[in-house]
């Protein structure tokens, strides 16, 4: 029964985080395919690895997911809202 136990404790955060990054690629892929190619091309980092933060937006428990762009200075970062069930896009923060 220890061993039982041993293992679970031990394989519980390899499970945990493979479930985590799943959602999470599936998240930045979302919100990446809602933006434009044009403004994709803009993009600095890998797409794949933008920062998603948990929210809210409108009254939904959202993802939001942060691209940054050449034009960040000017008109901000482009963030994604994407809900977390089901998984779709919410929304978008302006860009001023």
């Amino acid at each position: 029964m220890r061993k039982n136990i041993t293992l679970f404790l031990v394989l519980l955060p390899m499970l945990v985080g493979c479930s985590n990054d799943q959602v999470s690629d599936e998240v930045r892929e979302i919100a990446w395919n809602a933006i434009d190619t044009a403004t994709q091309l803009t993009v600095i980092v890998d797409w794949k690895e933008a920062p998603i933060n948990r929210t809210t937006y409108e009254g939904h428990k959202a993802y939001a997911v942060t691209f940054n762009t050449e034009v960040d200075p000017l008109l901000g970062p482009i963030i994604i809202y994407v809900g977390r069930n089901p998984k779709v896009v919410l929304g978008q923060e302006p860009r001023f």
